[in-house]
């Protein structure tokens, strides 16, 4: 048997399968990068593997040579021949790298068969396919496939048309994982795609879980399910894991493992909704350093992001050491500095905090906390006093 591990980064696949084929089976871990290629180098030697043949190159429809991007640090798995599909992922450096089609790598290593083959190249996959039609079509491998469509459209192609080649042209079934059950199910039409739904599998992609009747005591207890977890689990991460002492603000971001990214830059509207989160936490009594973490996040959003290149408004978005990663004035983003203000004075009593400017080119009227959404609501056009209530104002005069 041989199995083809296009994409095999350290080689957790390439060792799995090596071990299956066993000694008279043969593997071919294609990877293009060198800095990955070490690893997977020596995680073959210490497996004492050998059946494994590394072949260092990148898979595309045509040969040559192309730069490989190689994104930083946690993300060093997302190393592609076209854009980063995912926020946060930056690039350590370009390498040139040669470029080689699968139909190529199986004549030059004199393949008779191709049985399996495994693919997650970053959004190339498509141009992988396109130059393995000998393979496809004479060896008819079974082929485990990771499918991410922004990945796939940053190369000019997209999930649809993957999926369209290989079944018009290579007359392939999609089988798919049953979300429900496991069990492996044929997929019909299109991959049940979800805006927040990233990755999926060709032969393995995730099939859509469903819906159920929702009722009022199902929602009830989710609800509470999600507070439970808010005020038990994620105010205390957050805490601990996503607020930067040294610089007095919270993280853009942690990664799954729950490690903070210091190197992504920080939104303005990140730190302004954790102000908002923490405020909320210091007065119903959920975190016992919800008010310190609010006040600093505070008051290092007020000195860092508003007019720190001397034009009116607030950056959207600064680098860890607190200089500016984007200037752009961006009006959702602003209404966030409302939100927190409002909050930031509920939860202390403290009046300065309703005098933040927010800048001439965005309103030259007091704008009051209780209209919070006024780029989008339509209650923004209502009589600020409607209901007898008195007013938050977010400006240094009086509403």
């Amino acid at each position: 048997m041989t199995f083809v591990d296009v994409g095999a980064n350290d080689g957790y696949y390439t060792l799995f399968a090596a071990r299956r084929v066993g000694a008279a089976g043969r593997v071919v871990a294609v990877e293009p990068s060198s800095r990955e290629r070490v690893n997977l180098k020596r995680n073959i030697a210490r497996n004492r593997l050998g059946n494994v043949t590394v072949v260092p190159a990148a898979l595309a429809a045509a040969c040559g040579v192309a730069d490989l991007r190689l994104a930083q640090g946690v993300h060093a798995g997302h190393n592609t021949l076209g854009k980063f599909a995912h926020d946060g992922v930056q690039a350590d450096r370009l390498q040139r790298v040669d470029v080689a089609t699968l139909d190529k790598v199986a004549a030059d290593l004199g393949l008779e068969s191709v049985d399996f083959i495994k693919i997650d190249v970053e959004g190339a996959e498509a141009s992988v396919i396109g130059g393995a039609h000998c393979v496809l079509s004479t060896m008819r491998p079974m082929i485990l496939l990771e499918i991410n469509d922004n990945a796939l459209r940053a190369q000019s192609t997209s999930a649809e048309a993957l999926l369209s080649t290989l079944r018009g042209d290579f007359n392939y079934d999609i089988l798919v994982f049953s979300g429900a059950t496991g069990e492996i199910e044929q997929l019909e039409g299109a991959l049940p795609y979800r805006p927040t739904w990233w990755r999926c599998r060709a032969s393995a992609p995730r099939e859509s879980c469903g819906r159920s009747d929702l009722t009022a005591d199902a929602l009830g207890g989710a609800a509470a399910q999600l507070r439970r977890w808010a005020i038990d689990r994620g105010l205390p991460l957050w805490a601990a894991a996503g607020f930067d002492r040294e610089r007095g603000r919270f993280v853009e971001r942690l990664t799954m493992q729950g490690a903070p990214l210091l190197d992504v830059p920080a939104r303005l509207l990140v730190q302004a909704r954790q102000v908002y989160s923490y405020a909320l936490a210091a007065r119903r009594g959920w975190h016992i350093e919800a008010r310190q973490l609010m006040e600093r996040a505070f008051a290092s959003m007020v000195r860092d992001y508003r007019e720190p290149d001397g034009r009116a408004g607030w950056v959207f978005s600064i680098h860890r050491d607190g200089t500016v990663a984007d200037a752009r004035r961006d009006l959702y983003a602003h209404a966030f500095i409302l939100l927190a203000a409002g909050s930031y004075f509920q939860a202390t009593g403290d009046r300065s905090a309703l005098a933040v400017p927010m800048g001439h080119w965005l309103t030259s009227t007091p704008i009051c906390a209780r209209h919070v959404a006024v780029a989008t609501s339509k209650r923004a056009q209502q009589p600020a006093h409607r209901g007898g209530k008195t007013p938050i104002c977010i400006s240094s005069r009086a509403c």
